[in-house]
């Protein structure tokens, strides 16, 4: 099942990744050494994956198959992750690699 993200939740998800960057940026400022290259890290890492997340329009709200080859059904483990295809997901019955489609499902890959 997949969740379409509305830009309001965009804006929330996105500001509380830059904010804990933010908030890790502050909190190293008075370590002696550490102050030096923690914080440009932490607000560079913030701005990168809040956006990211800010353009994200779509995550797994679950994502529930059986396994081609043992026939395990399984979740698999996607949820709120970014909505990407084709994906690569393992087995957890017998570990072979599965690819996901959006139209097909899953299929083995190898």
């Amino acid at each position: 099942m997949v969740h379409a993200l509305d830009r309001p939740e965009r804006l929330k998800r996105a500001g509380a990744v830059f904010g804990g960057g933010v908030l890790a940026a502050l909190l190293t400022l008075p370590v002696p050494l550490v102050h030096l290259f923690f914080p440009p890290a932490a607000l560079v890492a913030g701005t990168v994956f809040g956006v990211r997340r800010l353009r994200q329009d779509a995550i797994f709200a679950s994502a529930r198959g059986t396994c081609p080859f043992c026939g395990r059904e399984q979740s698999l483990g996607l949820t709120g992750a970014a909505v990407r295809f084709p994906r690569q997901v393992k087995c957890h019955g017998c570990r072979r690699e599965l690819r996901l489609d959006r139209q097909a499902g899953a299929t083995g890959a190898g």
